[in-house]
């Protein structure tokens, strides 16, 4: 699998949230096993001599509604 795959994957929707915005929806990547495989490969390939012990995650949802 190579980077253009990844980004054919992609879901484009077009004016989200405002019009001329092309939003591109990552849920369609994570629904593909061989995609998933992929960018979790990639990541440890960048990150695997860096040190990291930990990871954190913000909900971005919530933060929306507070906008």
């Amino acid at each position: 699998m190579s980077k253009e795959t990844l980004l054919a994957n992609l879901r484009e929707i077009p004016d989200f949230p405002i019009p001329g915005i092309l939003f591109y929806d990552v849920t369609t990547l994570f629904k593909s096993a061989e995609c998933m495989q992929e960018m979790l490969d990639t990541l440890y390939e960048m990150y695997k001599d860096k040190g990291i012990t930990k990871v954190v995650g913000i909900e971005w949802a919530v933060l929306w509604q507070h906008v």
